[in-house]
């Protein structure tokens, strides 16, 4: 094993350990995570014996691989796990579960290669590289039609619903301007 990876492992590992526990607040998780980082760091050995700062590499390795656990728990998420908030009515809880069900009708109306894309890289999971493959596209034509499927998507959320965000960006709260779809017809929305 190569001397500068051991050395930098233990120069690194503690401060790589604490930065991913102190973004994923779960101690298995974030070991997971790091091992990831340093199996990362040695598969580019190469790379990483002629870099002039390999701790700003390392970190970013880590920063990615914190931002890809997110992205990942954040699309295999069932809707039936979705957060309950003590302070909805049962009926607002209803209409978020509804709401989020009526995201794949949604992503039906979209035109064929925007629906495509998003069906598979958003809803499926699946990555760019295995998405452009599967669909004999390149993979900045997979990021493109997902960008643009994702501007359609927002177009037809807000011309469905009012949305109100925290100052964060996430959604709050949201009232429906008409019905989405069938399943919004005399829906309680207090």
């Amino acid at each position: 094993m190569n001397t500068t990876f051991i050395k930098t492992y233990q120069e690194l590992g503690g401060k790589i350990h604490a930065y991913v526990l102190n973004k994923i607040k779960d101690e298995e998780t974030a070991q997971d995570i790091v091992q990831d980082v340093f199996l990362a760091v040695h598969k580019q050995h190469e790379k990483f014996s002629s870099l002039n700062n390999p701790e700003a590499w390392v970190f970013s390795i880590a920063k990615n691989k914190v931002i890809d656990f997110y992205r990942t728990r954040k699309r295999h998420q069932s809707v039936d796990e979705l957060p309950e908030f003590p302070e909805q009515s049962k009926d607002r809880r209803e209409a978020i579960k509804l709401l989020a069900h009526d995201i794949q009708d949604m992503v039906n109306q979209l035109p064929a290669p925007y629906r495509e894309v998003l069906q598979l890289t958003e809803l499926e999971g699946m990555k760019y590289a295995d998405v452009a493959q599967k669909l004999n596209i390149s993979v900045p034509a997979v990021k493109s039609r997902v960008l643009r499927g994702r501007e359609k998507m927002k177009d037809l959320l807000f011309d469905c619903c009012h949305f109100e965000f925290d100052r964060n960006g996430g959604v709050v709260d949201f009232i429906p301007k008409r019905k989405c779809n069938e399943t919004f017809i005399n829906e309680p929305w207090n």
